[in-house]
C-alpha cells in the first residue's frame, strides 16, 4: 500500500508543478515570448509597442499562425528562410511564430503559445514595420488576441498618405 501512495503523491506533485509552470513559467523564461505573455496577462485593452518587448535590432515582424507553410513565410518575409522547417508550424495547432527580420535575414523567431496571445486574422502572413508595430490585446472566445492599433493620421500639410509598407498574404 505504501508504494502506491508514494506513486500517487509523486504523480500529483508532478501535475501541480507542471500546472504552476504553465501558469507562471513566463516569469522565469526569457525572450520575447515570455515578455509578450507577461504583458498579455494584464488583460484586454493592454497596449503593446513591440519594440519595447523585442529590445534588439529588427526592421519588421512577421506573424505566422498555426499551419502556416514555408511559402507563406517566404512571401511575408520577402526572402527564403531555410530555418523555417525546424519549428514544425505546418503540422501544429499549439503555437504561432513571431518572426523578426531585417532586410535579408531572420534576426529572431519565437514560438508563441496559443491564446497568449493568438494573432488577429489580418496579421497572419503579414510583415509589419517596426515603426508601426504597436498592438492592443482584445479578448475573443476566451482567448487573448493581438490586434493592430489604428494608425493615427495627422492633419499636417506634411502628411503624404503614402501606401502602407506591410505585405499581406491570404491565409488559406
Amino acid at each position: 500500500m505504501r508504494p502506491l501512495r508514494t506513486t500517487i503523491v509523486l504523480i500529483l506533485t508532478f501535475v501541480v508543478l507542471w500546472a504552476v509552470w504553465l501558469r507562471f513559467g513566463y516569469w522565469l523564461r526569457g525572450g520575447v515570448a515570455s515578455k509578450l505573455e507577461s504583458r498579455v496577462r494584464s488583460g484586454a485593452g493592454t497596449h503593446i509597442p513591440l519594440y519595447e518587448v523585442a529590445d534588439f535590432s529588427w526592421e519588421r515582424v512577421v506573424f505566422l499562425g498555426p499551419y502556416s507553410n514555408q511559402q507563406m513565410a517566404k512571401t511575408a518575409l520577402g526572402f527564403e528562410w531555410p530555418g523555417y522547417s525546424q519549428f514544425g508550424l505546418e503540422r501544429s495547432d499549439f503555437f504561432s511564430l513571431l518572426v523578426f527580420a531585417d532586410a535579408a535575414h531572420v534576426v529572431r523567431a519565437e514560438k508563441i503559445s496559443r491564446c497568449l496571445p493568438d494573432f488577429d486574422e489580418p496579421l497572419i502572413g503579414t510583415a509589419v514595420p517596426r515603426a508601426e508595430a504597436t498592438f492592443q490585446i482584445v479578448e475573443r472566445n476566451g482567448c487573448f488576441v493581438l490586434v493592430r492599433m489604428a494608425t493615427k493620421r495627422s492633419n499636417s500639410a506634411f502628411n503624404t498618405d503614402a501606401p502602407r509598407t506591410a505585405r499581406r498574404l491570404t491565409h488559406r
